[in-house]
């Protein structure tokens, strides 16, 4: 579905619809923001052809909470997830974790993983 936007002028003239301003239609789609429902989670974010796709957060059944970064339905960047206690700081590329943080009750640990 493509959205017209017209800008409104500082005269009280209304604008008409030859000076709309429409985006190029070269310039790429950007993703909209999606609620995806799933059996034990609840997904908020962008979703690019049926994939979480750019910055979501992601909340599950059970309280567990995640700020995430997706590329192509594969975790990938920077992800902070939130349990009862805890603290888990991530750094994932394509799916594959590279480095976390994970603090919980006055404890922390770094780890760093070989890909």
């Amino acid at each position: 579905m493509k959205k017209t936007i017209g800008y409104r002028s500082t005269s009280k003239k209304p604008v008409s619809p030859s000076k709309v301003n429409t985006p190029s239609s070269k310039q790429p789609v950007t993703n909209q923001m999606y609620f995806c429902h799933y059996r034990n989670a609840m997904y908020m974010g962008p979703v690019k052809n049926f994939k979480k796709d750019g910055k979501g957060i992601l909340i599950h059944d059970n309280g567990l909470s995640l700020i995430s970064n997706y590329s192509n339905d594969l975790m990938h960047g920077h992800n902070v997830f939130y349990a009862q206690h805890c603290l888990l700081s991530a750094e994932y590329t394509r799916g594959r974790l590279v480095e976390a943080v994970y603090r919980t009750d006055g404890f922390m640990a770094f780890m760093f993983f070989n890909s």
